[in-house]
């Protein structure tokens, strides 16, 4: 459970006894160097965690048993038009990004409904790497994230490209990109912008 400064900074710290400890040049010394390399991305984590979290929008999850939602992407049916607009900022400076992205929130039957929009003044040259399902190409485009954490997981992550594909993750004891959320995802491209409306079973 790496979700705390002090538990990576307490790695780096066995890693650098570690380091002290094993001869140069020996095998051990090479096996230590493998690990930190490893590792070595936790140190970006580290910055992240140790980031004021005073600029993260907090939603309100309301319920709203009656919805009627077809998956399509547009968020024009009336459940949508109910709910608050939470809009996304940068988590540094607490300002509204320049191209702005929001989101909607509700729960309905057993599931968690998101509608999120993206702004984009470039619609003509969206960057879409993925078009199938599960196509891990679908990180070098542009794309939504959704990252759900509970008690006892570490977290699950949802990506939605703008073509509505969906790679969903399980990052439990590692990363097992074979399982499934059983989301349901729609996506609109308009003119300028393109929006998502997602069902994901609880």
């Amino acid at each position: 459970d790496l979700k705390k400064v002090e538990k990576i900074d307490k790695v780096f710290e066995l890693l650098t006894a570690a380091e002290a400890k094993v001869p140069e040049g020996s095998a051990y010394a090479q096996r230590v160097a493998l690990i930190a390399e490893y590792i070595d991305p936790l140190k970006d984590r580290r910055k992240q965690l140790a980031m004021p979290r005073d600029n993260v929008p907090r939603a309100v999850l309301v319920t709203l048993e009656d919805a009627e939602v077809t998956l399509d992407g547009k968020l024009d049916e009336a459940a949508w038009h109910k709910l608050r607009t939470y809009p996304l900022r940068n988590l540094v400076t607490g300002k509204l990004t320049k191209i702005r992205t929001r989101f909607h929130i509700f729960w309905s039957k057993g599931s968690l409904y998101m509608g999120v929009v993206c702004e984009e003044p470039d619609m003509k040259n969206l960057n879409i790497t993925a078009k199938t399902n599960d196509d891990t190409g679908i990180w070098n485009g542009d794309e939504v994230e959704i990252l759900i954490e509970t008690q006892v997981h570490a977290h699950y992550q949802l990506c939605i490209s703008p073509s509505g594909a969906l790679a969903d993750i399980d990052h439990r004891n590692g990363l097992k990109t074979i399982w499934s959320s059983n989301a349901e995802v729609g996506v609109h491209q308009g003119e300028k912008a393109w929006s998502i409306e997602i069902r994901i079973p609880i």
